[in-house]
């Protein structure tokens, strides 16, 4: 996911799904698509949202704007937001009977904190060629002890594999809550930040 965004997304691609439970970076990734694909939520001709009670509540007009064409050189995108949602069956039904591998002229982005790998719906977009998929796990702790020992690196900070280990072990697995976490270890750094300290910014989050 993180190389990702450093290349030009290919043109064969239009369908986007975003699904996990590292829901931080799912946040992430999904802001870093909207800029890579040059998304602009604030223009109604470009972009339609829907989010989970829109979608439900007003179907027809999803698979209308599926079906209708845009009137502008650039492809039309269709936002389907369901990070707040729970219905998660109500979902997976609308798209029950819907050919991704068909959907060529309208670029989708589907971004949800409930599916899973295992999910039916996560499998019928992982086959389909047109489609790019970021699965968005937990942090496991080797990654989280290296971007720790990254960031002690960065503020000259020298601890023992015991006080590591600690620290690892309090950290949130979750990518935005750690990134924020890094942040806060660098703005209190001004005073040569020591062990406990970190500690407590760590119990803070």
């Amino acid at each position: 996911n993180e190389n990702f965004f450093s290349k030009e997304i290919n043109h064969s691609f239009n369908i986007f799904f975003l699904y996990g439970n590292n829901f931080g970076l799912i946040d992430i990734c999904y802001s870093k698509l909207k800029e890579k694909l040059r998304i602009d939520l604030e223009n109604p001709f470009t972009v339609n949202y829907f989010d989970e009670n829109k979608l439900l509540n007003d179907t027809e007009t999803f698979f209308d704007e599926l079906s209708s064409i845009s009137l502008f050189d650039e492809k039309k995108t269709i936002i389907i937001d369901t990070r707040q949602g729970d219905r998660k069956k109500d979902i997976s039904n609308i798209f029950t009977n819907l050919d991704f591998t068909k959907l060529r002229e309208t670029q989708i982005i589907i971004v949800s904190y409930m599916f899973k790998q295992s999910d039916q719906l996560t499998k019928k977009i992982l086959n389909s060629q047109n489609a790019i998929c970021f699965s968005c796990y937990e942090e496991n702790e080797d990654k989280i002890k290296s971007k720790l020992q990254n960031e002690l690196t960065k503020i000259n900070l020298k601890l023992d594999e015991h006080q590591i280990h600690e620290l690892t072990t309090k950290l949130s697995k979750d990518s935005k809550i750690l990134k924020n976490t890094f942040e806060k270890i660098k703005l209190n750094n001004r005073d040569n930040i020591n062990f406990n300290q970190l500690l407590s910014l760590i119990d803070d989050n």
